[in-house]
């Protein structure tokens, strides 16, 4: 069975190969994962890009650029969205490091926003209909999700602090294109 072109029941309309002739259909083949030229190694992750968590070290950080990457999460805690503006708006522009970890900060905390005026709405839905409801359901949602959310920053500022870099996860924290 072999379908050279390019029709509804071929392998390459798909986007798969066809066997070599010398090989069965049936017969298992090598994994031989390829990667295009300007295409980042992946680490097998599912969907593309890097999975969540501690990333490997930057090449010779100094320590007043770990202090600032690690401020730009830490204060976006009491400030939210201005702390990690501004780290990045100042301190940023000097170092690759610190305007990494502040743009996802502010990444993280729109994003937090986001979800979270999502619930208040939701909660104030709810809330039209009975008001107890709304808090005994949405109550421990959106502690929940502080919790979370606040657990990120933690984990994030510390890894900072070692001069490492901390992927948040992609559902709370999408990768900004350029």
């Amino acid at each position: 069975m072999t379908n050279s072109g390019a029709g509804r029941g071929s392998l390459s309309a798909w986007g798969l190969q066809e066997p070599p002739e010398d090989r069965a259909l049936d017969e298992p083949r090598p994994a031989q994962p390829t990667l295009l030229a300007d295409e980042p190694d992946t680490g097998g992750t599912r969907g593309g890009g890097t999975p969540a968590g501690p990333a490997r070290a930057a090449p010779d950080v100094q320590p007043e650029y770990e202090r600032w990457a690690a401020v730009s999460y830490a204060a976006a805690l009491a400030l939210w969205l201005l702390a990690p503006l501004a780290v990045y708006l100042t301190v940023g522009r000097r170092s690759e490091f610190v305007r990494r970890h502040a743009a996802q900060a502010f990444r993280f905390t729109l994003a937090v926003t986001a979800f979270a005026l999502s619930g208040v709405i939701v909660t104030g839905l709810l809330a039209l209909n009975r008001p107890r409801y709304a808090l005994l359901i949405m109550g421990p949602v959106l502690i929940a999700f502080w919790l979370v959310s606040v657990g990120y920053l933690i984990r994030a500022a510390r890894a900072a602090r070692r001069g490492d870099y901390y992927r948040l996860p992609g559902w709370i924290c999408g990768r900004a294109h350029r």
